[in-house]
């Protein structure tokens, strides 16, 4: 048995367990950045490029941490079974897909099962696997999902979808996979907001700049974010990435005391426009684009 995991994280959890078989991490944050239809050496290429940059890490910490890992993935034998651990938000489905587009890719026939935690009914909130305690995990292995080609065909529609220049067939895959990937869905409403809407302003930046008028530490703005936009599932320095990039509108020289500029008071009420946003992908989609024009191109209602 191979388990390929969300992250780091889950992998020190499982090592606390007596679950048996080996774990493998897709170390990837196809979240970010560009992204190609294709996972060939482009593609690799294209991904050290984009992580590196993002997250300011050498050519070697990238192969350490993700290419490894995913070459690992890549020379498991035929029919081994595998184990997938993923949860509800974007940063995990947008993976999920990807890996599982990448199985496709390779005609991968191996016996799989998914284990994806969210929604609990029966306390009305969402689970991670972080929230749950290492030796409850033996009881989600024993109610993972059973896997077979149809998953891969689903996934791959999507990330052909997101990943195509003309991207209309998008909400179709996205309704038609509703079965196998339920949180899909929902994910992605909360990934458009990543594009800017009012005054030049995406979602997540006009909470910062509001939630700042408080005067927060920057620890409490994390909590503040992450419970916002859980949905998303972003790590802390994804949306640290959003803070420094508001630049002259926040005062972080006190990191127990986030303020607003003169100029961020002014943003925020909107009296003078956000201007200083820098040109970014996910996929092969702009930020150039509002939140209403990408809803659109993807075939949602902006």
């Amino acid at each position: 048995m191979v388990h390929i995991v969300n992250g780091h994280s889950t992998k020190g959890a499982l090592s606390k367990t007596n679950i048996q078989g080996t774990v493998v991490v897709w170390n990837e944050v196809l979240s970010e950045g560009k992204t190609t239809r294709t996972f060939d050496s482009e593609f690799w290429s294209l991904r050290k490029q984009q992580l590196t940059s993002f997250f300011d890490l050498e050519d070697q910490d990238y192969q350490k941490q993700t290419k490894n890992e995913i070459d690992k993935i890549d020379q498991i034998p035929a029919h081994t079974p595998l184990t997938l651990w993923y949860e509800y938000d974007y940063f995990c489905q947008i993976n999920l897909i990807g890996l599982l587009a990448f199985f496709h890719q390779k005609g991968l026939e191996n016996p799989m099962q998914l284990i994806c935690v969210g929604f609990t009914r029966t306390e009305g909130t969402y689970q991670t696997l972080g929230s749950i305690r290492p030796e409850d995990y033996p009881k989600l292995l024993s109610s993972a999902t059973p896997m077979d080609v149809s998953w891969l065909k689903a996934a791959h529609a999507i990330w052909e979808a997101y990943n195509a220049p003309q991207k209309h067939s998008m909400m179709d895959a996205i309704r038609k996979s509703k079965a196998y990937f339920p949180y899909f869905h929902g994910a992605f409403l909360s990934h458009l907001k990543r594009y800017p809407s009012a005054n030049n302003l995406t979602e997540i930046e006009y909470f910062i700049l509001a939630a700042a008028k408080q005067k927060p530490s920057l620890h409490q703005l994390f909590i503040q974010i992450f419970e916002a936009f859980h949905m998303l599932g972003l790590g802390d320095s994804q949306y640290f990435q959003y803070i420094q990039n508001l630049g002259s509108l926040l005062n972080l020289e006190d990191k127990t005391n986030i303020r607003l500029t003169k100029s961020g008071e002014k943003v925020l009420s909107g009296t003078e426009p956000f201007t200083s946003r820098t040109d970014y992908y996910y996929g092969n989609t702009s930020t150039k684009l509002n939140k209403k024009s990408a809803s659109n191109l993807f075939g949602f209602e902006g």
